[in-house]
């Protein structure tokens, strides 16, 4: 798909900044959904920040849960 006069990433940050703040009942459907998906894929995963240039590094070992906690945390602490 072509867009004419905005790249892929500032349509991908103009739909971003329209997003809601995910709710409690929204937070717990995700942090469900991504324990389950680090329990089947245990491996190295990144949150990336482009416009700060700025990245954390997760390693998921032996806890999926622990490793979606950390995950929100590292969400909650970035905004």
């Amino acid at each position: 798909m072509e867009i004419s006069g905005a790249s892929l990433y500032e349509v991908n940050q103009q739909l971003s900044a329209q997003e809601k703040v995910m709710g409690p009942k929204q937070r717990d459907y995700w942090y469900t959904d991504i324990r389950i998906w680090f329990r089947d894929n245990k491996n190295y995963f990144m949150l990336l920040c482009h416009d700060r240039r700025d990245f954390t590094l997760f390693r998921v070992t032996e806890s999926p849960a622990d490793a979606a906690t950390a995950l929100f945390e590292c969400i909650d602490n970035r905004g």
